[in-house]
């Protein structure tokens, strides 16, 4: 029986996000636009009514769940809600536990996170005008995302059609609204390093060495606290982006 697809795609973004290399998404993969599904929901309801999408999207299907950034914590959140399933689980530039918040500072958008762990208010003011900025002005934010690229994705950035596909990825993520985004990050940064442990399923992890955004010791970290076995795929060289153009295409078209 063929094994469903589920892509969860990172923060900030969208469904578009796997445009960002020039092609889609095969057409038996399911992925989901939490902005438009889930936007009114309190978090536990946000991670509950995904769970039972997936269930029944897979119809007693065998489930791949790809979580890429902060979609790879999504990924083991909804593994957690799904302990029966037949799943595999693939994390590429995971975004993993923060612990006591000292990676923050080595870590692009690391003062973003920090905000939402001290301050919600202010973290919620600062993504209203995100949200401003990616509907009205999305090259903006590009700009300030593609300041921050570590190793080969500084390349990446640089391309031009790639820079217009992020555009309309932060257009259609953040530039609808920015209540998922703040909820899944406020969930994020709070304390589930203990979770992950009792994850049965497998679990592949991709990252990049050269990864600002989830760096090697924010991957590390994860990986500590996953059950041993976890096969892991490391790429020198690679940044945020480049390990997920990397992941993409390792996938049957």
């Amino acid at each position: 029986m063929d094994r469903l697809t589920v892509y969860l795609h990172g923060q900030p973004g969208s469904p578009a996000e796997l445009r960002l290399f020039g092609g889609a998404a095969p057409a038996d993969w399911w992925v989901p636009d939490r902005q438009r599904d889930c936007a009114g929901d309190a978090a536990a309801q946000h991670l509950d009514r995904l769970a039972r999408a997936v269930r029944q999207r897979a119809a007693g299907r065998p489930v791949r769940l790809a979580g890429f950034s902060l979609g790879g914590w999504l990924a083991l959140e909804l593994a957690a809600r799904l302990p029966d399933l037949d799943l595999v689980i693939e994390l590429i530039s995971p975004a993993g536990p923060l612990g006591d918040g000292a990676v923050l500072a080595r870590m692009a958008g690391g003062a973003v996170f920090g905000l939402a762990r001290r301050a919600p208010r202010a973290f919620a003011g600062l993504t209203m005008a995100q949200g401003l900025i990616a509907r009205l002005a999305p090259a903006v934010l590009v700009a300030a995302l593609g300041g921050s690229a570590g190793g080969a994705d500084r390349a990446l950035w640089q391309q031009p059609g790639f820079r217009t596909a992020m555009a309309d990825n932060l257009r259609a993520g953040m530039g609808r609204g920015t209540a998922v985004y703040r909820r899944e990050i406020g969930a994020y940064v709070g304390d589930w390093a203990a979770g992950p442990g009792a994850i049965a399923h497998p679990v592949r992890v991709w990252h990049g060495a050269a990864d600002s955004w989830a760096p090697p010791e924010l991957v590390e970290a994860l990986i500590a606290a996953l059950p041993a076995g976890v096969e892991r795929v490391m790429l020198p060289g690679a940044g945020h982006y480049a390990t997920l153009a990397a992941w993409l295409g390792q996938q049957q078209p």
